[in-house]
């Protein structure tokens, strides 16, 4: 044996030995300096994902440990003829153990993973942490940098597998994520709809009605009456005891924010999957305010009591810019034709100037 062979055989022993060192080792955040360890909480991959209706969360359990002992499980039939009896002929194949099996039947050769819509993907140790990820909410970017990889594997390579399988392992969870995460459904689900509309119904009574207790005297029975109602500004009362004047949102999130009548309409659209660019395009907010003042506000407000409502509107928000991605790169996006402005060699022109589509 020569001497570079026996350093290749040394290398991929000791790979095959970590190899389960690291299938249960910590998650890591990719830095422009150095990795950072940092470990994912166990709660995360064992806690069922609350965006899922109570149906389909023990559903989840199960594809997600499918997806982190499918390396240590047999193969289920043979690819060529069926038979389910197979004989192990080599258990660490490869770097990952993918083992070497042999059917009984017609001696045909596989791995754990022959057929299957996991095979020769990467990284197998990341597989059921970012697949639990995927489900609990997260977007491909929070996932990607966690875990130090490229956003495009995730979009293009992982998050298409992970969906392939859960079709073939568990079809009702498939449709309903394909339903949602693609926007086929425009309506909200029962589980979401519910604390959806308890939400909205007291958002408005906040906007209307006066504080429970005056902040200035304490009183309760004291008369209030409304000396200022205006649709930006919201209703201001007035203290029937001590005369302090004070808005119906004062010690909340929404105090000092202009236009609150809009507020219903604004959780309505992102309830739904709106972005900051539809919002500015229906309520008139621009796009920084939207994200500095409003969003922040919005979803502090609603983690008070209706923690479900804030994942499950920062995974629509993710389901929305993966469509407008694939509607980018199948351009089959609604853009908007760009209205050059107007010089000397176009002003005779009749027809204004747009910039060229991009090619199919």
């Amino acid at each position: 044996m020569s001497f570079s062979e026996s350093i290749l055989r040394a290398s991929v022993e000791e790979a095959k030995k970590s190899r389960h060192e690291r299938f249960h080792a910590s998650a890591t955040i990719r830095s422009d300096s150095s990795i950072v360890s940092q470990p994912l909480h166990q709660d995360t991959l064992i806690a069922p994902p609350t965006i899922l209706p109570p149906d389909l969360r023990e559903a989840a359990l199960r594809f997600v440990a499918y997806i982190d002992t499918v390396l240590e499980t047999w193969p289920e039939e043979c690819l060529n003829c069926g038979s389910n009896r197979f004989k192990l002929m080599s258990p660490e194949h490869g770097v990952w153990g993918l083992g070497r099996f042999r059917c009984l039947n017609c001696r045909h050769m596989r791995s754990r993973l022959t057929g299957s819509p996991l095979m020769q993907l990467k990284s197998p140790d990341l597989w059921s942490s970012a697949a639990s990820l995927w489900l609990h909410g997260w977007n491909a970017g929070d996932i990607s940098k966690r875990f130090g990889l490229s956003n495009n594997c995730l979009l293009l390579d992982w998050l298409p597998r992970f969906s392939e399988v859960m079709a073939e392992r568990e079809p009702a969870l498939w449709h309903w994520w394909h339903a949602y995460h693609d926007l086929l459904e425009p309506s909200l689900p029962v589980h979401i709809a519910a604390p959806a509309d308890e939400a909205l119904a007291a958002l408005r009574r906040m906007l209307t009605q006066p504080v429970e207790r005056c902040v200035a005297c304490g009183s309760i029975k004291g008369r209030r009456r409304i000396s200022n109602r205006t649709p930006t500004q919201g209703c201001v009362f007035e203290c029937g005891i001590c005369g302090h004047s004070t808005r119906s949102v004062a010690g909340t999130p929404f105090d000092g924010l202009k236009s609150r009548h809009l507020l219903p309409d604004f959780l309505t659209l992102r309830l739904q999957g709106g972005t900051h660019s539809d919002c500015m395009r229906q309520l008139g907010i621009t796009v920084p305010s939207l994200s500095a003042k409003w969003e922040p506000a919005m979803l502090r407000w609603l983690g008070q009591q209706w923690p479900v409502l804030s994942q499950w509107i920062a995974w629509r928000t993710q389901c929305r810019r993966s469509q407008v991605v694939r509607q980018v790169r199948a351009n089959t996006h609604p853009r908007q034709p760009c209205m050059a402005r107007p010089n000397a060699a176009t002003a005779h022109q009749g027809t204004p100037v747009t910039w060229p589509q991009y090619e199919k």
